[in-house]
């Protein structure tokens, strides 16, 4: 759809008391110097379709009043549009008058509001419905996109979200899906990882491996502190063979106080005495056997106690170099990273180049006519006419050049960068190499040392329970014990109530239970030594899963870049002079969503007023062709600009001209 102004009148609009205007179909300049009314025809030209200025307000005063400022009551103030839509003429009218009411007994009316008439093709309808007729050929949002080439990068505020996200929700739409698939193709990694996805967007994703990131982060920060903790826990080695015949030795005097504590008779006194020589016997016979028993697993104790302390100093250097290679790892893939994005620069770079390399100046128009009065234009004419357009090739080429030059220094810059990053990386490589290669020897070593600790422990235990059970010593020992304890046995009498000897049997009592609290710390230290290693395989796991997840991260990230690659790609090639960056790379790597508008590498922003126009008009080309419609461009301060793209909407200058006092329309 083509929507052509034809004409536009203004009745009481602002300053201007009457006006009509006539607009030639493909170009119209309207001369004037400062606050003669040039914005004011923009200004009519929006409130008649939209009830507002060009900044969006719809309190703007549009009331005519006197050199004092005093608004002029009792006028109508109207605005009509004659347009031509693919050719067909239509009026629309937009009608603003007060309202006057007098008062019973009054005798001079009072102002009480204010009316908007609208008209459509000379039909009067209600607001809504003139609302939806304007609509119906361009929504609001879209018209001051396509009439205003500084609206897409100054105007769009005022929405809910910042303008750089409008900006780029546009360019989006522009763009149209992007199939997350086809950027996965033949890359093993990412078509893995949009498998893994199971309906959660990349983001999700990325949300959900940060959180068990830092999970296992936390608890791998947490375990050094943990085994340091239960090593401290463990407590010191005792002499457990002298604890075993202290303990003998309380028994023995508990059983001589059993003995005393039995009221018996002088005529077994005898017996009694026969008794406890027999109890100690049989606490002489358990000292030898303990003896032997000592003996025994002295010879085996002392190695157990080596490979224990040198599997302990080998785990504590693996964790040390685990965390040296991890650091490695997170080195690298942050390289990795920089470099990836520098290449990407280049090869963007490199399309740049050759891009700008192609283009051309535009041939010279064949228009030796005036465009206002159709007349063969004079000689001095035609020559001041070339030497513009030569002018032009010379700045054409100028520019060409610097680009190429400003483009040449970047990859140079990019490519110098990408060496640096490669030295480090092989740099990297090799230590990671080594560290990986002293790691895998260190847990060989451990393991080995293990398997055969735990051997030589089952081993040992064999073979002392062996001697032991087949010592001849202590076998005529055990039988001797057996004997004299059966004869005990016969001999035992109920002991007297003697208040002195239980006491003292009371506090014999309470040394042996002290006695073989002490014998149940080798427990201690035993089950210490298995939660310290515990302990150390659940480090060597969590550092495992930790680099599982910073190896799917930076997938990720790879992935997401590819996709910003695709998108900018795919916009960019939309537009003839603009460029967009949609993404900007954080310090650490990660990108984050933007949108600027950039001309020859210039921020929009810093862009002189004639690149604006050209990026403007740009732009606006484009999203005639997505929206499928061309409506007229208003182009003020063109004086300032020398040339404008080519474009098939109407084109209406806004012109400042010091020598025209009045509105000229040329």
């Amino acid at each position: 759809m083509k929507i052509v102004i034809k004409r536009l009148e203004l009745l009481n609009f602002k300053g201007i008391r009457s006006l009509s205007v006539d607009f030639d179909e493909h170009c119209q300049n309207i001369m004037g110097a400062n606050e003669t009314g040039k914005s004011t025809i923009f200004n009519a030209f929006l409130w008649l379709n939209f009830g507002k200025d060009m900044e969006g307000r719809k309190d703007y005063e549009i009331k005519t009043t006197d050199e004092n400022g005093t608004v002029i009551h009792k006028l109508d103030h109207q605005v009509t549009g004659i347009y031509l839509i693919d050719g067909i003429e239509t009026v629309a009218r937009r009608l603003y008058k007060e309202k006057w009411v007098k008062a019973r007994g009054a005798s001079v009316a009072e102002l009480e509001g204010h009316t908007t008439e609208f008209f459509w093709n000379d039909v009067p309808m209600r607001e809504k419905d003139y609302q939806e007729k304007v609509n119906s050929l361009v929504k609001e949002d879209v018209f001051k996109l396509l009439t205003n080439p500084l609206y897409f990068n100054t105007g769009l505020t005022g929405y809910k979200i910042p303008d750089w996200q409008a900006r780029r929700n546009v360019l989006l739409e522009l763009a149209g899906r992007i199939d997350d698939r086809a950027i996965a193709a033949g890359d093993t990694r990412f078509e893995k990882l949009l498998d893994t996805l199971a309906g959660k967007s990349i983001e999700d994703y990325r949300k959900q491996l940060s959180a068990q990131k830092k999970k296992l982060q936390e608890q791998h920060d947490a375990i050094p502190t943990r085994i340091d903790e239960a090593t401290r826990a463990i407590p010191d080695e005792l002499d457990f063979d002298a604890i075993a015949r202290r303990i003998l030795a309380k028994e023995y005097d508990i059983a001589k106080v059993d003995q005393a504590l039995a009221d018996v008779p002088e005529s077994q006194r005898l017996n009694n005495e026969e008794r406890l020589a027999m109890q100690n016997e049989i606490f002489a016979h358990k000292s030898r056997l303990q003896t032997i028993e000592s003996e025994i697993r002295s010879e085996f104790q002392q190695d157990k106690n080596a490979r224990d302390g040198q599997i302990r100093e080998l785990r504590a250097t693996g964790r040390s170099k685990d965390l040296e290679l991890e650091n490695l790892t997170k080195d690298r893939q942050r390289m990795d990273s920089m470099r990836s994005g520098y290449m990407s620069s280049m090869e963007q770079l490199k399309k740049d180049w050759f891009s700008v390399n192609e283009k051309q100046p535009d041939p010279p128009k064949d228009n030796c006519k005036c465009p206002a009065c159709g007349q063969d234009l004079p000689a001095d004419k035609l020559v001041e006419k070339k030497a513009t357009y030569d002018k032009y090739v010379a700045d054409f080429n100028a520019n060409k050049l610097r680009r190429l030059s400003e483009i040449t220094s970047e990859g140079l810059g990019l490519k110098e960068k990408v060496e640096g990053l490669n030295k480090s990386l092989e740099e990297n490589a090799t230590s990671h190499e080594i560290l990986r290669t002293e790691i895998s020897t260190l847990r060989e070593k451990i393991g080995v040392l293990e398997s055969e600790a735990a051997e030589k422990s089952r081993e040992a235990d064999r073979v002392i329970n062996e001697q032991i059970d087949s010592n001849e010593e202590g076998k005529r020992i055990r039988a001797a014990i057996e004997d004299i304890q059966a004869r005990v046995l016969a001999l035992q009498n109920d002991a007297p109530d003697n208040s002195e000897l239980k006491t003292k049997r009371q506090g014999l009592v309470e040394e042996l239970d002290a006695l073989k609290k002490q014998r149940d710390v080798q427990e201690q230290i035993e089950r210490g030594r298995k939660r310290v290693s515990d302990l150390e395989k659940e480090e060597q796991q969590v550092s495992a899963q930790l680099v599982d997840v910073e190896g799917i991260e930076f997938v990720i990230q790879e992935f997401i870049r590819a996709r910003i690659n695709t998108l900018e790609s795919r916009i960019n090639g939309k537009f003839q002079y603009a460029r967009f960056r949609l993404f900007d790379t954080q310090i650490n790597g990660q990108e984050i969503e933007c949108c600027e508008t950039t001309y020859k590498g210039v921020g929009f922003g810093s862009l002189n007023t004639a690149a604006k126009i050209l990026v403007g008009i740009d732009i606006i080309n484009c999203l005639s062709a997505h929206y499928g419609v061309s409506a007229p461009i208003f182009l003020d301060n063109r004086e300032s600009v020398t040339s404008i793209p080519d474009t098939d909407a109407q084109i209406i200058n806004l012109i400042v001209s010091p020598s025209d006092k009045q509105l000229r329309i040329a």
